[in-house]
């Protein structure tokens, strides 16, 4: 018999999170001693926080588009000067617009020689020099705004260790996550006891109240995942919500994006996995009905159809139906007439030959 299908349709696809390395933080040209170490595993470094202290100067992080080269002073151009300016505004002194070396760079530089305790350089006369030039073995070059300390390179009382040299390793860092087809799908419609609808896999012991997202959604951050990916979840119905558990996590879009408090959500219960399983819930298209997988059968032109009867003895019909989800042993469908009827497993060839678009 074909069942209908009442509320909606399951499917299990798998979120897979996509994960970029990070460059470690390399030591400038420095000489000295370290005198103290800034940065701590498993906490993260921000452009602008102090990574060490050598020779009695602090060295500071900093987030530009490329490392400082060069010592840099009034009138200069060049993008490294753009990335100073926007630099020091970032950490909070005064800086020159654009890429010119002015006077409020200078004012800026002048600031941050201050907050940094640089000692000043004397000419033969005993008067300072160099007061309004910054030095880029002040810095340390951080290719991101921040990052998360793996490993550190530095030991307080060691030397300075050599140009080049890597001073902190980082956590890669989690750029998107994407929904992928994995496993089978399932409607939720009646129980086999009531129908040949097929009915949800999610075990009655492992449900939950309805959430949205958190420490209540099943397996903790880090676990693995029951199926493995496909291919990319390219459209989903309107309406569609992604569930762990039987705990609702948020809204998908009709292209498998997922909106912003999903993929929130989602990245949550990732953790530190690359993949976990999830279920995408979807109202079944109007008219479905769940079928044994073995009544579809297709036509010499490709088109799928189902045969059926209204009682035993009745001639057999053969209609064109469109798939609409299911499961590989029972698969929904759209285009057969409202009612209950009689559908035909295996049918004859002369029966598959009437099955045209």
């Amino acid at each position: 018999m074909a069942g209908p299908v009442e509320t909606e349709v399951r499917r299990t696809v798998a979120a897979r999170a996509e994960w970029r390395e990070l460059p470690p933080l390399l030591a400038p040209a420095w000489s000295g001693l370290v005198e103290e170490v800034g940065l701590r595993v498993g906490e993260p470094v921000r452009s602008g926080d102090t990574v060490a202290v050598i020779d009695g100067i602090p060295r500071l992080a900093a987030a530009t588009e490329r490392p400082f080269s060069r010592r840099l002073v009034r009138d200069d151009r060049g993008q490294d000067v753009a990335d100073l300016n926007a630099w020091l505004a970032s950490i909070g002194h005064e800086a020159s617009d654009g890429d010119l070396f002015g006077a409020a760079t200078q004012r800026g530089v002048f600031a941050l020689r201050q907050d940094l305790n640089v000692p000043s350089e004397v000419d033969e006369f005993g008067q300072p020099i160099d007061l309004y030039t910054f030095d880029p073995a002040w810095v340390v070059f951080l290719g991101q705004v921040e990052a998360t300390v793996s490993s550190i390179g530095l030991q307080v009382g060691a030397p300075a260790p050599p140009a080049g040299s890597a001073i902190a390793e980082f956590t890669p860092r989690l750029v998107s996550v994407k929904l992928e087809l994995a496993g089978q799908t399932m409607s939720a419609g009646p129980s086999p006891d009531e129908s040949a609808g097929p009915t949800s896999t999610t075990d009655a012991s492992e449900a939950g109240a309805p959430g949205t997202g958190g420490p209540d959604l099943g397996s903790a951050p880090g676990s693995t995942p029951s199926a493995d990916g496909g291919s990319p979840l390219l459209t989903a119905a309107e309406g569609a919500t992604l569930e762990r558990s039987g705990q609702e996590i948020g809204p998908v879009g009709s292209d498998g994006s997922l909106p912003a408090d999903t993929e929130a959500a989602v990245i949550w219960l990732l953790g530190d996995a690359s993949t976990i399983s999830l279920q995408l819930v979807e109202p079944a298209p109007p008219g479905a009905r769940a079928l044994p997988a073995n009544t579809l059968f297709t036509g010499p032109a490709g088109a799928t159809c189902v045969a059926s009867r209204a009682t035993p003895e009745a001639e057999t019909t053969v209609h064109l139906v469109r798939p609409a989800g299911g499961t590989s042993t029972q698969p929904l469908v759209v285009g057969l007439p409202e009612g209950d009827m009689e559908v035909q497993a295996n049918p004859p060839l002369t029966v598959r030959r009437k099955c045209r678009s």
